[in-house]
């Protein structure tokens, strides 16, 4: 399946039984989504941000994309210099130190560079959580690949599962969105 407006992709196989919602876009993201017909809050998302981010947002993303697939180390400077190119992931334990309403709304629990169908592209996983009581609302795993174009920009493609539902069903969406993600074909001519 082709999802249209997506510049990284040529193609990409949707899991069986998994349903298309309604497309959102906007000036600053366009958005599809996929869910399974048993958990419509469960989703596989394509978000192209359409904000032209910050040059050395976009500098810190590719050089790291540049070595060799790696782990990237919790607190470093790496993972710091990635706060604006990773959007609201972003705002994690390691780049917001504040309490209360202010504190952080992802809690970062991996981040690593690994080749996907020959393209390097940056994976992490957490959850999204209340600043305040730093429960978990939503499970997440995302890849990210920044575009260079005339209007450089960032693609995700991301997995979101309610933690209401538990991690053994996040587990279960993970094994589902990791063979989705096997099946990716990158545009021969795209270059991150």
């Amino acid at each position: 399946m082709q999802i249209p407006g997506f510049i990284s992709l040529d193609s990409i196989e949707i899991p069986e039984g998994w349903q298309e919602d309604a497309e959102t876009s906007s000036a600053i993201m366009l958005m599809k989504q996929f869910h399974p017909a048993e958990h419509p809050d469960v989703e596989i998302t394509f978000f192209k941000r359409r904000k032209i981010p910050p040059p050395d947002a976009m500098a810190s993303l590719t050089r790291t994309l540049e070595q060799p697939p790696h782990l990237i180390e919790q607190g470093g400077a790496e993972i710091i210099s990635l706060t604006d190119a990773l959007g609201n992931v972003g705002n994690n334990q390691w780049s917001n130190r504040q309490s209360g309403d202010a504190a952080a709304s992802f809690r970062m629990l991996h981040a690593e560079t690994t080749d996907l169908n020959g393209k390097n592209v940056l994976i992490v996983s957490g959850a999204f959580i209340a600043p305040t009581t730093k429960k978990a609302v939503n499970e997440y795993c995302g890849i990210y690949v920044p575009v260079i174009e005339a209007k450089p920009f960032i693609e995700e493609l991301y997995l979101q599962v309610p933690s209401k539902y538990g991690y053994l069903y996040f587990e279960k969406y993970l094994k589902v969105f990791r063979q989705t993600m096997k099946t990716i074909v990158w545009l021969t001519n795209f270059k991150p």
